[in-house]
C-alpha cells in the first residue's frame, strides 16, 4: 500500500493535464483520487470473466452532488457526496467524453500504461513489483488516508468507503510525520501543560 504525497499528486496531475492525449486518464486520476473508488467501480472492466459497471452516467445526481458506485463482490450500491467530483463528471458529460452510458470507456491496461510512463517522467515510482512504487488501487488508499488525517471520523469514513466494518477501514489509518509531531505535542501537555505553546 503507498499514499501519494501531495507533491506527487500535483506532479501527476500536472504531466496528465499537460497532454491531451491523456485527458481520459487525467480526468480517471482525479475521480479515482476524490471519490476513493476502486479501479472498477470508476470503469467497466472484466473481473473474473465478469464485466463491472463503472460509472453510469443515470448513477450521478449533480443536484445533490452524488455519485453511486457499485462493488461487484459485494453487489451493493453505495451513494457518496463528492459534488468536485460530479461536478468534474459533468463536464466530460457536456464534453461528449465516455459513452452513452458511462463516464469513462477505457481499457485498464491503458490506462496503468499512461501511469507508468508519467510516473517515469516525474521519477516518481510505479508498480507493486517496483520498490516505493504505486499502483490505481493506490489512489484509493491515499483518499482514504487523506480523509482520515484530514479528520474525518472513521465510522464516515467507513460508510464512504463501502467497508462492512471499522476494522477494514482501519487499514487505511497511516502516521505521518505531521500526525506524530502532533502525538509528541499533545502528549507533552500531559506532563507539562505550557508545552503546547512552545
Amino acid at each position: 500500500m503507498r499514499i501519494l504525497t501531495p507533491d506527487e499528486i500535483k506532479l501527476l496531475t500536472t504531466a496528465l493535464a499537460a497532454d491531451e492525449n491523456l485527458r481520459d486518464v487525467h480526468d480517471f486520476f482525479l475521480v479515482a483520487l476524490g471519490a476513493g473508488g476502486r479501479f472498477d467501480e470508476i470503469a467497466p472492466t472484466v473481473v473474473r470473466k465478469q464485466k463491472t459497471s463503472g460509472i453510469m452516467w443515470e448513477r450521478i445526481d449533480p443536484e445533490k452532488g452524488t455519485l453511486q458506485l457499485y462493488f461487484y463482490k459485494t453487489k451493493k450500491w453505495r451513494v457518496i457526496l463528492v459534488p468536485a467530483v460530479v461536478e468534474l463528471l459533468m463536464r466530460r458529460k457536456a464534453e461528449g467524453r465516455g459513452t452513452d452510458s458511462h463516464a469513462f470507456d477505457m481499457r485498464d491496461h491503458n490506462i496503468r500504461k499512461a501511469f507508468r510512463t508519467v510516473s517515469r517522467a516525474c521519477e516518481i515510482p510505479y508498480g507493486r513489483k517496483t520498490t516505493g512504487g504505486w499502483s490505481p488501487h493506490d489512489l484509493r488508499h491515499t483518499c482514504l488516508s487523506y480523509l482520515l488525517h484530514s479528520g474525518v471520523d472513521i465510522a464516515t469514513v467507513r460508510d464512504f468507503a463501502g467497508h462492512a466494518s471499522i476494522v477494514e477501514t482501519s487499514r487505511y489509518v497511516h502516521s505521518t510525520d505531521a500526525s506524530r509531531l502532533l502525538a509528541a505535542q499533545a502528549s507533552a501537555t500531559l506532563i507539562a501543560p505550557d508545552a503546547s505553546t512552545r
